[in-house]
């Protein structure tokens, strides 16, 4: 009877620790995976406000080429009325 017994205590130690060790990697993936998922949502929003900087600067670029643009042609029709 006493050597059932510890068997039967090593066997519940031994499924203890699986279970143990199961729910520590359980919790240790779900960690990573948290953190995974911050990393990339902050990669995806470093990307959006990158996107947006960039649709922004192109923006201003083409309204200085506009700009530009009106200049040079307001120059050009006055050098033309000039030689008139």
């Amino acid at each position: 009877m006493c050597y059932d017994l510890k068997s039967v205590h090593r066997g519940v130690k031994r499924l203890s620790k699986q279970m143990h060790d199961r729910y520590s990697m359980e919790k240790k993936m779900a960690k990573i995976l948290r953190q995974d998922e911050l990393y990339k949502n902050g990669q995806e929003f470093d990307i959006t406000a990158l996107d947006s900087a960039v649709r922004a600067n192109r923006s201003e670029s083409s309204k200085m080429m506009r700009l530009i643009t009106d200049l040079r042609k307001n120059q050009n029709r006055r050098v033309e009325e000039l030689r008139r």
